[in-house]
Protein backbone atom coordinates (compact mmCIF):
# COMPACT_ATOMS: atom_id res chain seq x y z
CA UNK A 1 0.00 0.00 0.00
CA UNK A 2 1.14 3.38 -0.97
CA UNK A 3 0.10 6.60 0.57
CA UNK A 4 -0.55 9.83 -1.57
CA UNK A 5 -1.29 12.22 0.51
CA UNK A 6 -1.49 15.20 -1.96
CA UNK A 7 -3.86 13.37 -4.40
CA UNK A 8 -7.17 15.47 -4.82
CA UNK A 9 -7.23 18.14 -1.67
CA UNK A 10 -7.65 15.38 1.22
CA UNK A 11 -5.14 12.81 -0.32
CA UNK A 12 -5.70 9.18 -0.78
CA UNK A 13 -3.92 5.41 -0.78
CA UNK A 14 -3.74 3.03 -3.14
CA UNK A 15 -3.26 -0.89 -2.99
CA UNK A 16 -0.78 -2.59 -5.59
CA UNK A 17 -0.09 -7.03 -5.95
CA UNK A 18 2.16 -8.61 -8.17
CA UNK A 19 1.12 -10.21 -10.74
CA UNK A 20 1.35 -13.81 -12.45
CA UNK A 21 3.74 -11.95 -15.02
CA UNK A 22 6.40 -10.22 -11.79
CA UNK A 23 4.39 -6.63 -12.41
CA UNK A 24 2.64 -4.44 -9.71
CA UNK A 25 -0.25 -3.77 -10.98
CA UNK A 26 -2.49 -1.06 -8.88
CA UNK A 27 -5.96 -3.25 -7.53
CA UNK A 28 -7.53 0.02 -5.67
CA UNK A 29 -7.65 3.47 -4.55
CA UNK A 30 -8.74 3.86 -1.17
CA UNK A 31 -10.39 7.17 0.00
CA UNK A 32 -13.07 6.80 3.41
CA UNK A 33 -16.34 8.56 3.93
CA UNK A 34 -16.11 11.50 5.90
CA UNK A 35 -12.67 13.16 4.29
CA UNK A 36 -12.21 16.85 4.24
CA UNK A 37 -9.50 19.38 2.46
CA UNK A 38 -6.72 19.44 3.96
CA UNK A 39 -6.38 15.68 5.71
CA UNK A 40 -3.49 14.55 4.13
CA UNK A 41 -4.87 11.02 4.09
CA UNK A 42 -1.89 8.54 2.96
CA UNK A 43 0.69 10.58 5.01
CA UNK A 44 1.41 7.71 6.81
CA UNK A 45 0.47 3.89 6.00
CA UNK A 46 0.82 0.56 7.22
CA UNK A 47 -0.74 -3.63 6.19
CA UNK A 48 -0.73 -6.86 7.24
CA UNK A 49 -2.52 -9.51 5.83
CA UNK A 50 -5.40 -8.85 8.16
CA UNK A 51 -5.11 -4.85 8.79
CA UNK A 52 -4.90 -1.90 6.65
CA UNK A 53 -4.72 1.56 7.92
CA UNK A 54 -3.49 4.85 7.06
CA UNK A 55 -3.39 8.18 8.71
CA UNK A 56 -4.95 11.98 8.33
CA UNK A 57 -2.75 14.14 10.20
CA UNK A 58 -4.78 17.08 9.44
CA UNK A 59 -8.24 15.77 10.23
CA UNK A 60 -10.07 18.01 12.42
CA UNK A 61 -13.24 15.55 13.50
CA UNK A 62 -13.30 13.55 16.40
CA UNK A 63 -14.61 9.94 15.52
CA UNK A 64 -17.96 10.88 15.39
CA UNK A 65 -17.83 13.39 13.02
CA UNK A 66 -17.94 16.13 15.47
CA UNK A 67 -15.64 18.02 17.87
CA UNK A 68 -13.68 20.25 15.96
CA UNK A 69 -10.02 20.29 16.46
CA UNK A 70 -7.65 21.84 13.63
CA UNK A 71 -5.07 19.34 12.56
CA UNK A 72 -5.83 17.19 15.28
CA UNK A 73 -5.66 13.67 12.90
CA UNK A 74 -7.54 10.95 12.97
CA UNK A 75 -6.42 7.70 11.61
CA UNK A 76 -8.99 5.11 9.45
CA UNK A 77 -8.24 1.15 9.86
CA UNK A 78 -10.11 -1.64 8.64
CA UNK A 79 -9.77 -5.35 9.36
CA UNK A 80 -9.58 -7.26 5.48
CA UNK A 81 -12.71 -8.97 4.58
CA UNK A 82 -14.62 -7.48 7.27
CA UNK A 83 -17.16 -4.72 6.68
CA UNK A 84 -16.46 -1.24 8.17
CA UNK A 85 -13.77 1.37 8.88
CA UNK A 86 -13.00 2.27 12.11
CA UNK A 87 -11.84 6.05 12.47
CA UNK A 88 -9.33 6.13 15.43
CA UNK A 89 -8.66 9.44 17.51
CA UNK A 90 -6.75 10.43 20.58
CA UNK A 91 -8.43 10.64 23.89
CA UNK A 92 -7.00 13.94 24.60
CA UNK A 93 -7.16 15.34 21.26
CA UNK A 94 -5.96 19.26 20.73
CA UNK A 95 -5.51 21.11 17.92
CA UNK A 96 -2.37 20.87 16.25
CA UNK A 97 -1.37 17.53 17.62
CA UNK A 98 -0.65 15.89 13.94
CA UNK A 99 -1.58 12.19 15.14
CA UNK A 100 -1.24 10.05 12.40
CA UNK A 101 2.44 11.04 11.81
CA UNK A 102 3.22 7.96 12.33
CA UNK A 103 2.51 4.66 12.69
CA UNK A 104 3.55 0.89 13.72
CA UNK A 105 1.35 -1.90 13.09
CA UNK A 106 1.64 -5.59 14.80
CA UNK A 107 -1.98 -7.26 13.64
CA UNK A 108 -3.40 -6.88 16.76
CA UNK A 109 -1.42 -3.83 18.19
CA UNK A 110 -1.10 -0.11 16.54
CA UNK A 111 1.07 2.68 17.60
CA UNK A 112 -0.03 6.14 16.31
CA UNK A 113 2.64 9.21 16.36
CA UNK A 114 1.88 12.46 17.66
CA UNK A 115 4.58 14.30 17.52
CA UNK A 116 3.02 18.16 18.19
CA UNK A 117 1.35 16.75 21.06
CA UNK A 118 2.12 18.53 24.30
CA UNK A 119 1.19 16.87 27.42
CA UNK A 120 2.43 14.25 29.35
CA UNK A 121 0.71 10.83 29.77
CA UNK A 122 -1.22 12.70 32.75
CA UNK A 123 -1.88 15.45 30.56
CA UNK A 124 0.21 17.95 32.75
CA UNK A 125 3.50 19.46 31.63
CA UNK A 126 3.30 21.02 28.86
CA UNK A 127 5.83 20.78 26.48
CA UNK A 128 5.03 22.79 23.06
CA UNK A 129 5.48 20.08 20.82
CA UNK A 130 7.68 17.36 22.66
CA UNK A 131 5.32 14.85 21.39
CA UNK A 132 3.55 11.44 22.06
CA UNK A 133 2.42 8.19 20.70
CA UNK A 134 -0.82 6.46 21.43
CA UNK A 135 -0.95 2.25 21.67
CA UNK A 136 -4.37 0.69 20.18
CA UNK A 137 -5.41 -2.34 20.62
CA UNK A 138 -7.97 -4.77 18.63
CA UNK A 139 -10.56 -5.98 20.47
CA UNK A 140 -13.95 -8.50 20.12
CA UNK A 141 -15.43 -4.48 19.34
CA UNK A 142 -12.69 -2.68 17.14
CA UNK A 143 -9.64 -1.11 18.34
CA UNK A 144 -9.35 1.04 21.33
CA UNK A 145 -6.26 3.19 23.18
CA UNK A 146 -4.86 1.56 26.34
CA UNK A 147 -1.39 3.42 26.43
CA UNK A 148 -0.31 7.04 25.64
CA UNK A 149 3.66 6.93 25.58
CA UNK A 150 5.83 9.97 25.58
CA UNK A 151 9.74 10.24 26.14
CA UNK A 152 11.27 9.88 29.43
CA UNK A 153 13.25 13.45 29.00
CA UNK A 154 10.41 15.48 27.66
CA UNK A 155 11.66 18.58 25.58
CA UNK A 156 9.85 21.31 24.04
CA UNK A 157 10.19 20.94 20.00
CA UNK A 158 11.81 17.11 20.20
CA UNK A 159 8.65 15.54 17.79
CA UNK A 160 8.99 12.06 19.58
CA UNK A 161 6.33 10.55 17.71
CA UNK A 162 7.94 11.14 14.15
CA UNK A 163 8.43 7.83 13.58
CA UNK A 164 8.07 4.06 14.80
CA UNK A 165 8.76 0.72 14.88
CA UNK A 166 7.27 -2.46 16.21
CA UNK A 167 8.14 -6.28 16.05
CA UNK A 168 7.13 -8.93 18.79
CA UNK A 169 7.59 -7.50 22.10
CA UNK A 170 10.09 -4.65 20.78
CA UNK A 171 8.78 -0.77 19.67
CA UNK A 172 11.10 2.16 18.83
CA UNK A 173 9.87 5.62 18.79
CA UNK A 174 11.85 8.44 16.99
CA UNK A 175 12.27 11.81 18.49
CA UNK A 176 14.37 13.49 15.83
CA UNK A 177 14.69 17.20 16.49
CA UNK A 178 17.30 19.16 19.05
CA UNK A 179 19.52 16.11 20.60
CA UNK A 180 17.77 13.24 18.39
CA UNK A 181 17.09 10.03 19.89
CA UNK A 182 14.92 6.54 19.62
CA UNK A 183 12.90 5.21 22.82
CA UNK A 184 13.12 1.73 22.87
CA UNK A 185 10.40 0.09 25.07
CA UNK A 186 9.85 -3.58 25.53
CA UNK A 187 5.70 -5.67 25.94
CA UNK A 188 5.01 -7.26 29.50
CA UNK A 189 1.62 -7.94 30.19
CA UNK A 190 0.40 -5.53 27.27
CA UNK A 191 2.06 -2.75 28.71
CA UNK A 192 4.92 -1.02 26.87
CA UNK A 193 8.06 0.18 28.91
CA UNK A 194 11.09 1.91 28.28
CA UNK A 195 14.33 -0.36 28.32
CA UNK A 196 16.48 2.51 26.93
CA UNK A 197 17.13 5.53 24.85
CA UNK A 198 19.89 6.09 21.94
CA UNK A 199 21.39 8.99 20.30
CA UNK A 200 24.46 8.74 18.59
CA UNK A 201 24.37 11.54 16.07
CA UNK A 202 25.82 15.25 16.33
CA UNK A 203 22.82 17.65 17.42
CA UNK A 204 20.31 18.92 14.46
CA UNK A 205 21.36 15.62 12.60
CA UNK A 206 17.73 14.61 12.37
CA UNK A 207 18.84 11.17 14.32
CA UNK A 208 15.10 9.12 14.44
CA UNK A 209 14.01 10.20 11.54
CA UNK A 210 12.96 7.02 10.49
CA UNK A 211 13.49 4.12 12.42
CA UNK A 212 13.05 0.55 11.34
CA UNK A 213 12.78 -3.00 12.77
CA UNK A 214 13.64 -6.51 11.15
CA UNK A 215 14.68 -9.63 13.18
CA UNK A 216 17.09 -8.66 15.16
CA UNK A 217 18.42 -5.25 13.74
CA UNK A 218 17.16 -1.97 14.00
CA UNK A 219 17.83 0.86 11.77
CA UNK A 220 17.75 4.43 12.88
CA UNK A 221 18.29 7.82 9.82
CA UNK A 222 19.62 11.05 10.22
CA UNK A 223 19.35 12.78 7.02
CA UNK A 224 20.70 15.72 8.20
CA UNK A 225 23.96 14.58 9.64
CA UNK A 226 27.06 16.47 8.30
CA UNK A 227 27.83 15.25 4.88
CA UNK A 228 24.51 14.22 3.53
CA UNK A 229 23.22 12.11 6.25
CA UNK A 230 24.16 8.78 8.11
CA UNK A 231 22.06 5.28 9.12
CA UNK A 232 22.95 3.77 12.22
CA UNK A 233 22.39 -0.18 12.70
CA UNK A 234 22.36 -1.82 15.59
CA UNK A 235 22.02 -5.40 16.92
CA UNK A 236 18.45 -5.48 18.83
CA UNK A 237 17.36 -9.18 19.36
CA UNK A 238 13.85 -10.28 20.07
CA UNK A 239 15.31 -12.44 23.23
CA UNK A 240 16.45 -9.68 24.98
CA UNK A 241 19.12 -7.17 26.30
CA UNK A 242 19.18 -3.25 24.78
CA UNK A 243 19.99 -2.37 20.92
CA UNK A 244 23.73 -2.38 20.19
CA UNK A 245 25.29 -0.34 17.58
CA UNK A 246 27.35 -2.20 14.58
CA UNK A 247 27.37 0.47 11.81
CA UNK A 248 27.14 3.68 10.32
CA UNK A 249 26.20 4.21 6.68
CA UNK A 250 27.01 7.78 5.60
CA UNK A 251 26.27 9.64 2.53
CA UNK A 252 28.65 9.75 -0.45
CA UNK A 253 27.86 13.29 -1.15
CA UNK A 254 26.09 16.49 0.47
CA UNK A 255 22.45 17.56 0.51
CA UNK A 256 21.13 13.47 0.02
CA UNK A 257 19.26 13.54 2.88
CA UNK A 258 20.82 10.34 3.51
CA UNK A 259 18.75 8.14 6.02
CA UNK A 260 15.57 9.88 5.22
CA UNK A 261 13.70 6.30 4.79
CA UNK A 262 15.16 3.39 5.62
CA UNK A 263 13.05 -0.33 5.24
CA UNK A 264 14.98 -3.60 6.53
CA UNK A 265 14.09 -7.07 4.94
CA UNK A 266 16.14 -9.80 5.47
CA UNK A 267 19.74 -9.20 4.74
CA UNK A 268 18.39 -5.98 3.05
CA UNK A 269 18.66 -2.30 3.95
CA UNK A 270 16.78 0.04 1.51
CA UNK A 271 18.05 3.76 2.00
CA UNK A 272 15.80 6.84 0.85
CA UNK A 273 17.99 10.04 -0.63
CA UNK A 274 15.16 12.58 -1.46
CA UNK A 275 17.81 15.30 -2.01
CA UNK A 276 20.11 13.36 -4.26
CA UNK A 277 20.56 15.89 -7.50
CA UNK A 278 20.31 14.14 -11.17
CA UNK A 279 21.20 16.53 -13.86
CA UNK A 280 19.57 18.57 -15.49
CA UNK A 281 16.80 18.44 -12.44
CA UNK A 282 17.83 18.88 -8.89
CA UNK A 283 16.28 16.98 -5.37
CA UNK A 284 14.74 14.32 -8.04
CA UNK A 285 16.17 11.58 -5.18
CA UNK A 286 17.42 8.02 -5.17
CA UNK A 287 17.20 4.86 -3.29
CA UNK A 288 20.04 2.62 -2.38
CA UNK A 289 19.67 -1.14 -1.27
CA UNK A 290 22.38 -2.40 0.55
CA UNK A 291 23.78 -6.14 1.29
CA UNK A 292 23.86 -6.35 4.95
CA UNK A 293 25.90 -9.79 4.97
CA UNK A 294 29.21 -8.98 6.42
CA UNK A 295 28.19 -5.64 7.07
CA UNK A 296 29.18 -4.35 3.37
CA UNK A 297 29.10 -0.41 2.77
CA UNK A 298 29.16 -0.35 -0.74
CA UNK A 299 25.17 -0.25 -1.94
CA UNK A 300 24.51 -3.92 -3.97
CA UNK A 301 21.83 -1.21 -6.34
CA UNK A 302 20.89 2.47 -6.55
CA UNK A 303 17.58 3.13 -8.19
CA UNK A 304 16.93 7.03 -9.57
CA UNK A 305 17.37 8.64 -12.98
CA UNK A 306 20.28 6.80 -14.28
CA UNK A 307 21.00 4.57 -17.94
CA UNK A 308 20.39 0.64 -17.07
CA UNK A 309 24.36 1.16 -18.42
CA UNK A 310 25.40 3.76 -15.34
CA UNK A 311 23.51 1.54 -12.89
CA UNK A 312 24.86 -1.96 -14.38
CA UNK A 313 28.70 0.22 -13.53
CA UNK A 314 27.85 1.23 -10.31
CA UNK A 315 26.28 -2.54 -9.04
CA UNK A 316 30.19 -3.81 -10.81
CA UNK A 317 32.02 -1.15 -8.91
CA UNK A 318 30.18 -2.12 -5.70
CA UNK A 319 30.96 -5.59 -5.90
CA UNK A 320 34.54 -5.61 -7.09
CA UNK A 321 35.87 -2.64 -4.48
CA UNK A 322 33.68 -3.60 -1.72
CA UNK A 323 35.47 -4.27 1.51
CA UNK A 324 34.39 -5.75 5.13
CA UNK A 325 35.05 -7.30 8.08
CA UNK A 326 34.36 -10.59 9.23
CA UNK A 327 33.29 -10.80 11.87
CA UNK A 328 31.73 -7.53 12.79
CA UNK A 329 31.08 -7.17 15.87
CA UNK A 330 34.28 -8.89 17.01
CA UNK A 331 35.16 -10.00 20.18
CA UNK A 332 38.64 -11.70 19.53
CA UNK A 333 40.16 -11.37 15.73
CA UNK A 334 38.93 -10.68 12.54
CA UNK A 335 39.43 -10.47 8.84
CA UNK A 336 39.50 -7.22 6.08
CA UNK A 337 38.16 -9.12 3.54
CA UNK A 338 39.23 -7.34 -0.49
CA UNK A 339 39.34 -8.01 -3.76
CA UNK A 340 42.75 -5.46 -3.12
CA UNK A 341 45.77 -6.75 -1.20
CA UNK A 342 45.96 -4.89 1.95
CA UNK A 343 49.07 -3.81 3.95
CA UNK A 344 48.03 -1.87 6.67
CA UNK A 345 45.04 -1.13 8.76
CA UNK A 346 45.19 1.25 11.81
CA UNK A 347 42.83 1.16 14.59
CA UNK A 348 41.30 4.98 16.06
CA UNK A 349 38.95 5.45 19.20
CA UNK A 350 35.91 7.84 18.40
CA UNK A 351 37.79 10.65 19.39
CA UNK A 352 40.30 9.76 16.72
CA UNK A 353 43.17 8.41 18.90
CA UNK A 354 45.55 5.89 16.83
CA UNK A 355 44.87 2.90 19.29
CA UNK A 356 46.90 0.09 17.10
CA UNK A 357 48.49 -0.80 13.99
CA UNK A 358 48.36 -3.97 11.54
CA UNK A 359 49.94 -5.36 8.98
CA UNK A 360 47.86 -7.31 6.52
CA UNK A 361 44.52 -8.32 6.60
CA UNK A 362 44.36 -10.29 10.02
CA UNK A 363 44.19 -8.39 13.49
CA UNK A 364 43.94 -9.93 16.74
CA UNK A 365 41.77 -7.22 18.95
CA UNK A 366 42.48 -9.34 22.62
CA UNK A 367 41.90 -7.03 25.92
CA UNK A 368 40.40 -4.16 23.78
CA UNK A 369 37.43 -2.25 24.98
CA UNK A 370 34.43 -3.18 24.04
CA UNK A 371 33.00 -0.02 21.80
CA UNK A 372 32.58 1.74 18.41
CA UNK A 373 36.14 2.38 16.69
CA UNK A 374 37.26 3.50 13.18
CA UNK A 375 39.13 1.19 11.01
CA UNK A 376 41.20 2.66 8.24
CA UNK A 377 42.23 0.74 5.59
CA UNK A 378 45.86 0.77 3.13
CA UNK A 379 45.64 -1.21 -0.10
CA UNK A 380 48.28 -1.81 -2.85
CA UNK A 381 46.82 0.19 -5.05
CA UNK A 382 46.98 3.48 -2.59
CA UNK A 383 43.39 3.02 -1.83
CA UNK A 384 42.39 4.56 1.69
CA UNK A 385 38.71 3.73 3.51
CA UNK A 386 37.22 4.11 6.58
CA UNK A 387 35.06 1.43 8.00
CA UNK A 388 33.01 1.31 10.97
CA UNK A 389 34.28 -1.66 13.81
CA UNK A 390 31.87 -2.98 16.94
CA UNK A 391 33.95 -4.55 19.79
CA UNK A 392 31.98 -6.75 22.00
CA UNK A 393 32.70 -9.17 24.93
Amino acid sequence: MIGAPGEGSSGAAYSFELNALGQWREVEKWKPAGLSAGDRFGSAVVRTSSVRAAAAPGHDYNSAGGVFRSNAGAVFIESIGVAGIQKLVASDRFAGDGFGSALALDDSILLVGAPYEDQDTNGLFTRTDAGSAYVFERGPNGWSQYQKLTDVDRVAGAHFGSSAAMEGHRLAVGAPDGTGRVVCYRRQNRRWFVTTARSQAAPASGFGAWVALEGDLMAVGAPNAPGGGEIYLYSWPEAGGLPVLLKVYSAQSSEQLFGAAVALSGDLMLVGMPGTDQAPASDQGRAALFSLEGMDFAPAFMAGVRSEFETSQAVGAARDNSMRIVPNPVSESFELRSQERVLEMRLYDLSARLIATFQGPVADLNGLTPGLYTLKVQTDSGRVEALRLSVVN
